[in-house]
């Protein structure tokens, strides 16, 4: 499998490619499960959980780990993962989004 957003990734690196994106949009929903087919490294079921919550400290996986710094690290927010963006996804982003704009609210 080969993705687009993989090559413009592998192009650019994470951090920049998290940078740019801050000029594509105000939020992103990211399927990373296309990404890791793209890379055609098996990763761990432990990898690609921690990746989708943020906890990159805990990725085995250098080059996901790195990604995965980078998205939630972004200057926009960004929710990683596969199906699971779709069973509340969307509610995480929203969430994430009125955290930026009303900072102290809950």
């Amino acid at each position: 499998m080969v993705s687009l957003v993989g090559r413009w990734l592998d192009v650019l690196g994470p951090r920049a490619f998290f940078q740019t994106l801050e000029g594509c949009c105000a939020a992103a929903l990211f399927d990373s499960r296309v990404l890791m087919a793209h890379w055609r490294r098996p990763l761990s079921d432990a990898d690609r959980f921690h990746s989708d919550v943020g906890a990159w400290d805990a990725v085995s996986d250098p080059e996901l780990r790195a990604f995965t710094a980078a998205a939630f690290q972004a200057p926009v927010p960004v929710v990683l993962g596969g199906h699971t963006l779709i069973y509340g996804g969307l509610w995480l982003l929203a969430d994430r989004v009125l955290r930026r704009l009303y900072p102290g609210s809950s």
